[in-house]
């Protein structure tokens, strides 16, 4: 049994009809993220450029699992689904996949960690605000 087929299993992934309408919202929910994040930048406020910017590419990965008619209860197999579907098969780079992982982390050091250690500066998130917007456009035209 693979990942993807144990996040189906544990309903942490779920069928449902395909959803051109949601995806278009979540594309567009990560459109405002990353829109949040670039304010940011201008702050140098590092946590919160890193959860907005974790956000903008959440939400374009979950467009594109709308779009599959698939619901998510969970980033990690959200994650896991978009490896198995997208990147695996070669339709997103996996330099998007990288990134959205070190975003994951960032955000959850930052959220839930006892000690704020970032490891992302500002000059790697200015690099993944453009990358973001690249992702959002690439993912955009596809649904």
């Amino acid at each position: 049994m693979t990942e993807v087929d144990d996040c189906f299993k544990k309903r942490l992934l779920i069928k449902s009809r395909p959803s051109r309408e949601l995806a278009g919202k979540s594309i567009r929910q990560a459109e405002h993220f990353l829109e949040k994040a670039e304010n940011y930048l201008k702050l140098e406020d590092v946590e919160t450029i890193s959860i907005y910017l974790y956000y903008a590419f959440f939400h374009a990965a979950r467009a594109l699992l709308f779009k599959d008619g698939i619901k998510e209860r969970s980033h990690y197999c959200t994650l896991t689904y978009l490896e198995h579907a997208y990147i695996k098969s070669g339709q997103i780079s996996e330099n998007y996949l990288n990134i959205l992982r070190a975003l994951k982390e960032s955000r959850q050091e930052i959220q839930y960690g006892f000690i704020i250690d970032n490891t992302l500066d500002l000059d790697i998130l200015k690099d993944y605000s453009k990358k973001g917007k690249s992702f959002i456009k690439e993912i955009g035209n596809n649904i």
